[in-house]
């Protein structure tokens, strides 16, 4: 019995090897086209209240589930002794797949990635996700200064500024060296890694914009030079993105500037107006660039009393709130459209006219065996102009909500009337959904031969020799009834094929019995060499 379950085992292999090339080719294998999965991509960046020192709430338990993130949020490449450490870095396998409290300085603290995620968290649905990049650290400056956390974290004095020939150490520092740009450096080169990551795992990262939370390192100073840098900053990290990405887009990334609470520290900080006015100043003088107010959100009260998680920092609910405006106002810079597109029993797809922005097209796939129900376009019911499985609406508003839902067919049931003795189901349906099709196989008996096939009273036409099918385009409504007509074939001496089959049962084709006793034969003839 080994033998022959080897033998078996080898006409398999032998037909599993069998090929058909393609015309002209010297290769059988055939690539499926790959789509990659489109991700919209915002980049934190700044200092403390960026990095996230705000102390989680007790109600902290949202989940945002379309909204993935990778950050980090402590740099220091030096250690408080001025020694140097190795820098971790950002990549791929850093990534979070949905946004959560804890993405602060350690997992008892957010940022506004958390605000942010609440906003962006409504816009992406099915497969397509949000992804909230963030690189930021505490005390930091943006002008080109060493003082204090800088001299460990480095600082964010962008590129086309540096001496020339000059790039910063970002892997691993050496006592004295220069912290100018550190954190420049290693914003961008952390995002590189992650960006390629993201693409080299099948996505198609698109950056939509930047948000920026910095400036109380550089209270005490000189405010227009800060201003300037800060043009230079935007401009550069642009272009750096634009290199990286090689999306015309970035070179107008919108970007979307934090400006400092005015209770920094106390609870009317007299330098906090000299920024406010630098940051309004570059929003005014650059494209695509704005700020958004934290005049409401009190980190230190007018008594003193601390309301912030600490006098420099927000508490929870204002993270979250600035966070949230941070969402909302690089969404409205980025002019983006919103489409939710949901089903129940089914998929919902869509994509844009390629002529006109305004027209949206959806797709609808039901899962097998249902139907359309209904689908609603922004709470309009559009079923009765779906055609062929598609709806084409015009929306011009920034958020378009489609619902569509699909319910289960109708199924009905098949029945047969046939000579069974002289004529056989070799396949054939027993039910059948609405509007579907059934297919029927019969084999006549030897000495028979199949004359004509009805289902409900209708004659239909074969396909090919014994194969019939039935709702292709007739719309099948009910239950069906399928008879079979045979008639004897006479042979030459005037008996009849089935005189002469009297034992035989009729419900196999000719074809499939020959492929039996073809299959008994070889059975018969490995076991009888394994019995020598």
């Amino acid at each position: 019995m080994k033998k022959i379950g080897l033998f078996f085992c080898s006409i398999l292999v032998a037909l599993c090897s069998v090929v058909v090339p393609r015309a002209g080719a010297d290769t059988v294998c055939a690539e499926a086209a790959f789509e990659p999965t489109p991700i919209d991509m915002y980049l934190i960046g700044g200092q403390s209240n960026a990095a996230g020192y705000s102390r989680i709430g007790a109600n902290t338990t949202e989940t945002f589930e379309n909204v993935a993130y990778s950050g980090i949020t402590e740099v220091n490449f030096r250690n408080g002794s001025g020694e140097a450490i190795s820098t971790a870095a950002l990549d791929y396998s850093n990534i979070k797949w949905q946004v959560t409290g804890g993405l602060g300085t350690d997992s008892t603290k957010i940022g506004p990635e958390y605000g942010m995620a609440k906003v962006l968290n409504q816009y992406y649905t099915g497969d397509k996700k949000a992804f909230i990049f963030k690189t930021a650290a505490g005390g930091t400056s943006l002008l080109d200064k060493t003082r204090e956390l800088s001299e460990r974290m480095g600082n964010w004095y962008p590129r086309s500024l540096w001496e020339e020939g000059y790039t910063p150490n970002i892997r691993q520092n050496i006592v004295g060296n220069d912290a100018t740009g550190i954190l420049y450096e290693f914003f961008v080169e952390n995002f590189r890694k992650v960006y390629n990551g993201l693409v080299a795992n099948g996505y198609a990262p698109q950056v939509k914009g930047m948000v920026w939370m910095q400036g109380e390192t550089d209270l005490y100073g000189d405010y227009e030079q800060y201003g300037d840098t800060l043009k230079t900053f935007i401009s550069d990290i642009r272009e750096d993105i634009f290199k990286i990405t090689n999306d015309e887009d970035a070179k107008a990334m919108p970007f979307v500037i934090g400006k400092i609470a005015p209770s920094f520290a106390a609870w009317n900080n007299g330098n906090v107006p000299k920024i406010h006015a630098q940051q309004e100043r570059v929003a005014k003088e650059m494209s695509g660039v704005a700020t958004i107010s934290t005049d409401d959100l009190i980190i230190v009260r007018e008594d003193g009393t601390i309301n912030g998680t600490d006098k420099y920092h927000f508490n929870f609910q204002d993270a979250t709130t600035l966070g949230f405006r941070f969402g909302e106002k690089v969404w409205e810079l980025a002019d983006l459209k919103y489409v939710a597109a949901t089903a129940v029993n089914g998929k919902l797809t869509y994509k844009y006219d390629e002529n006109d922005d305004t027209k949206i097209i959806f797709y609808l796939t039901p899962d097998e065996h249902y139907k359309l129900k209904r689908i609603t376009v922004n709470g309009k019911d559009e079923t009765a102009n779906v055609s062929e499985n598609s709806l084409t609406v015009i929306s011009d508003k920034k958020q378009t909500i489609a619902e569509a839902e699909f319910e289960q067919k109708e199924k009905y049931s098949v029945s047969y009337e046939m000579d069974e003795k002289n004529v056989g189901i070799v396949n054939g349906s027993q039910f059948v959904y609405e509007g579907e099709t059934a297919k029927f196989t019969f084999g006549a008996r030897k000495g028979y031969k199949i004359t004509k096939v009805t289902v409900n009273g209708v004659e239909i036409a074969s396909e090919k020799e014994g194969e019939y099918f039935y709702g292709k385009a007739e719309n099948v409504s009910g239950n069906l009834r399928v008879a079979v007509e045979i008639e004897k074939i006479a042979s030459d001496n005037g008996d009849t094929a089935n005189e002469k089959n009297k034992g035989c049962k009729g419900a196999m084709s000719i074809p499939a019995a020959g492929l039996l006793l073809m299959g008994l034969s070889v059975i018969g003839l490995a076991a009888k060499k394994t019995k020598k």
